[in-house]
């Protein structure tokens, strides 16, 4: 039996939900089930990894055609058989998620395409999508990147990359010339942790991009603050926003009116969308069962983990929500979620004054714990 990478973590989340110990057993189990990358990485999804930003580009933009991608990966694995044949055998076992392994086997196979395809096709070579007069200028696009592919890549991953980073990155596309620079700047606008100031960097090198790279930088904004929506727990949610947080920071000074009116008006709509679930989440996931546990019989250790748990996934949302905004509206919050607990506090049955404490210290700091034990 095998799985796809998608459905273990489906699996694993809901049964970790589980108190009983079948759940336990049954998590056991999923770990020694092999697991299928939901995108695996074939030769030729890994080769034109770097080309996301050229294959099926938006009119304006240099574009690679899609229908090219099987024979031009066919003329590279003629021209590298060997690695070629070590992406194929890693393809049932890792997909492109698996960062460490892409940018392992990806340092030495773009490169190395980049150079092989540096002078062009043999001669008479066509591709399907390609007329005789767009082959050379395809593929010189194509080999432009694939040079150019490992700073490209780890800037696309860096969590928080600096302007140095993403400078170099945008200036060393820009020595290959306009269409590799501006067919890099649509990757990082896509992939990025700063596309803000990717889209500024680009602009100054090339400024005739600004009106493309304005569009993409708003659809991407758009379309993160989007996801929020489709997180159902405030750990997931915690974990979306704090990447906001990176994505819209504040445009530098001279960045367009439009992008400035643009971020500060999806950090509002980001922050009341965490400030939301924050509320909804405090008021039924902890002080609800918190509140019926402190009226029953003393909780087992599951119980008190499973509200310990939630106060820490709030804690998270709340942390990252507020660097987006709202703070007052989370203080508000949280102070009266201390207040009840404070009143379940004193009169403990079900959940013990320590018990009660804990969660308050988890959400508010260890001054609030200890303003339930005095």
């Amino acid at each position: 039996m095998r799985l796809l990478g998608g459905q273990t973590r489906r699996l694993h989340q809901a049964l970790q939900q589980g108190q009983d110990h079948g759940a336990g057993r049954v998590l056991g189990l999923l770990e020694g089930l092999p697991v299928v990358p939901e995108r695996p990485m074939r030769l030729a999804q890994l080769l034109f990894l770097p080309l996301e930003g050229a294959v099926g580009a938006a009119q304006g933009l240099p574009s690679f055609p899609r229908a090219a991608i099987p024979a031009t990966t066919a003329l590279v694995a003629r021209h590298l058989p060997a690695l070629a044949a070590e992406v194929e055998a890693a393809a049932p076992w890792h997909g492109l998620a698996d960062h460490a392994v892409v940018a392992g086997l990806g340092a030495r196979l773009w490169p190395a395409a980049g150079q092989a395809l540096r002078d062009g096709p043999p001669d008479g070579w066509t591709a399907p999508g390609l007329t005789p007069e767009t082959v050379l200028p395809a593929l010189k696009l194509a080999s432009a990147l694939w040079r150019r592919a490992v700073p490209l890549w780890q800037a696309s991953l860096a969590v928080n990359p600096s302007e140095a980073v993403l400078r170099t990155t945008l200036a060393s596309l820009a020595a290959e010339g306009p269409a590799p620079l501006a067919a890099g700047m649509a990757f990082l606008l896509r992939n990025a942790a700063r596309p803000g100031l990717v889209a500024s960097l680009a602009t100054r090198l090339a400024p005739e991009l600004a009106a493309m790279a304005e569009a993409a930088l708003a659809a991407r904004l758009a379309a993160e603050v989007a996801c929020l929506a489709e997180c159902d727990h405030a750990a997931a949610m915690a974990a979306t926003a704090a990447r906001l947080a990176v994505l819209l920071a504040e445009p530098e000074a001279d960045a367009p009116a439009a992008r400035q009116a643009l971020v500060a008006r999806l950090r509002r709509e980001a922050a009341q969308a965490c400030h939301g679930h924050y509320a909804t989440a405090l008021a039924a996931r902890l002080l609800a069962p918190a509140t019926r546990a402190a009226a029953a019989p003393p909780a087992d250790d599951a119980t008190v983990a499973m509200l310990e748990a939630t106060a820490r996934d709030l804690c998270g949302l709340e942390a990252a929500g507020r660097e987006l905004g709202q703070q007052a509206e989370f203080e508000r919050r949280r102070e009266e979620a201390l207040r009840r607990l404070a009143r379940l506090a004193g009169n403990p049955a079900g959940l013990s004054r320590i018990e009660l404490a804990r969660l308050a210290e988890i959400l508010a700091g260890p001054e609030a714990g200890l303003a339930l034990l005095v």
